[in-house]
């Protein structure tokens, strides 16, 4: 078993940082969001717009450092759960409060989602691996050179089929804003498909982050992960560059539940009071 400081040795304190700088922008993005288009402040809906076609650069890093703690956490099951748990509470919470800002997908529904796939998939992995019986072919790599290649190969196809799928939930499949193809109109008419990117023209969520094309950059970081364990990176990786970003990082899902209720009491206080 490992010791604590041991623990703290190997982290990758890197990961920490850029979390923290992620969750800051998200907090700074938020509070356009709630000033701009909750009380009307016409500075903080004028730079919401700009920063909008940026949002999901904001949330990309986010999103793929979870995927690579969550290769490097033993809890993914409970952690999945407990985390799903609380985005259905904010999910209920903000759709009977707050409708016309309802939060239907947002972000924290993605990563728990992602974290509950994540360790289905591998314990099936592990029991699959188990029972497979030795194959007596000759193979083109050795056992040895095929399992390093196994985290870069699975790094690549995630990442290459997040890109095709990136405009899925805007009706097609392609590189980012060149479409290969139309998808079906058909796809888009449920109601209850938007979990799954499949969303129709009446949907509408002020966070949406759904598991299609979202999971497969969550996967990506999860294999990433797998190239760089035991130390494999360099020194300047697991040392503390920012002590704040690194706390804040660490601490990126307590600020998250705690940020928007923070936002709007001190939004409505100022717009209350009217200097």
């Amino acid at each position: 078993m490992k010791s604590k400081n041991s623990a703290e040795q190997n982290r990758i304190t890197i990961l920490d940082e850029i979390r923290g700088l992620s969750i800051i922008m998200v907090v700074l993005y938020h509070f356009l969001f709630s000033a701009g288009e909750v009380f009307d402040n016409d500075t903080a809906a004028r730079l919401l717009r700009q920063l909008m076609p940026i949002e999901p650069l904001i949330a990309s890093p986010f999103v793929f450092i979870s995927g690579i703690c969550t290769r490097l956490s033993r809890s993914n099951l409970k952690r999945g759960i407990t985390l799903l748990v609380i985005a259905l509470g904010i999910n209920i919470i903000t759709q009977f409060f707050f409708p016309e800002f309802a939060i239907r997908f947002g972000v924290m529904n993605l990563l728990s989602v992602s974290m509950i796939i994540y360790d289905t998939g591998e314990k099936l992995l592990k029991k699959r691996k188990s029972k497979k019986k030795k194959s007596r072919r000759k193979k083109l790599f050795s056992k040895k050179k095929l399992q390093k290649l196994k985290p870069y190969i699975a790094f690549t196809v995630f990442i290459i089929i997040f890109a095709l799928t990136w405009g899925l939930n805007y009706r097609y499949i392609g590189i980012f804003g060149l479409k290969l193809f139309s998808l079906p109109e058909k796809l888009f008419k449920s109601k209850y498909l938007f979990p799954l990117g499949f969303r129709n023209r009446t949907f509408y969520s002020s966070d949406y982050f759904p598991i299609f094309p979202w999971l497969f950059l969550f996967l990506g970081g999860s294999s990433f992960a797998e190239c760089f364990s035991n130390r494999k990176l360099p020194k300047s990786f697991y040392t503390v560059h920012s002590q704040s970003l690194s706390s804040v990082g660490k601490n990126t899902l307590v600020i998250y539940l705690l940020h928007q209720p923070i936002i709007f009491g001190l939004l409505y206080l100022i717009n209350r009071i009217k200097f």
